[in-house]
């Protein structure tokens, strides 16, 4: 059971949540007296920190971030991905999908740090860390979807595909 700082932790960093402290305050205090046991709960909270009901954005981000910690999504992710590299056969693609920034963030962290060359200091005179690039992105910016597609599938309206090949 989390305490408050742990809470704001988890909806700052994971819902970037701006009303993080006294959503935080609110669960607390009301898990002092009653379990929270369904979601209709976690947004009466969210409501009474708040002030007014929630938008639909605002419940969105708080149960991300609640998901995100439940099922350790990121680190999973961050887990996933060299493991992924490492079976991957030479020229083949590996091709993510991501729904939020945070998710995002970390596979363009992976791509960019695998298709680098040498990570040496500027300041050093000959490379001396031997390290080649294990392959490339396809393109530069992560693709979206288009007006059509999210027209017939509204939930693609957040998806970025990125798309990395592995060296020969």
């Amino acid at each position: 059971e989390l305490d408050v700082p742990g809470l704001i932790r988890i909806l700052r960093e994971y819902g970037e949540e701006p009303r993080a402290r006294a959503l935080a305050r609110e669960i607390v205090r009301r898990r002092s007296r009653h379990v929270l046991r369904t979601s209709d709960d976690l947004v009466a909270a969210l409501g009474r920190a708040l002030g007014r009901g929630p938008s639909p954005r605002e419940m969105a981000r708080v149960f991300q971030a609640v998901r995100i910690e439940v099922n350790q999504e990121l680190s999973t992710l961050e887990q996933a991905l060299p493991r992924i590299r490492e079976v991957l056969r030479p020229e083949r693609v590996l091709a993510v999908i991501s729904y939020h920034s945070l998710e995002d963030r970390i596979v363009k962290h992976a791509f960019r740090t695998w298709s680098a060359d040498c990570v040496c200091p500027p300041g050093l005179p000959v490379c001396v860390c031997q390290k080649r690039a294990q392959g490339e992105p396809l393109f530069k910016k992560p693709l979206r979807p288009g007006k059509e597609e999210v027209e017939a599938n509204s939930r693609a309206r957040s998806a970025l595909l990125r798309a990395w090949r592995k060296a020969a």
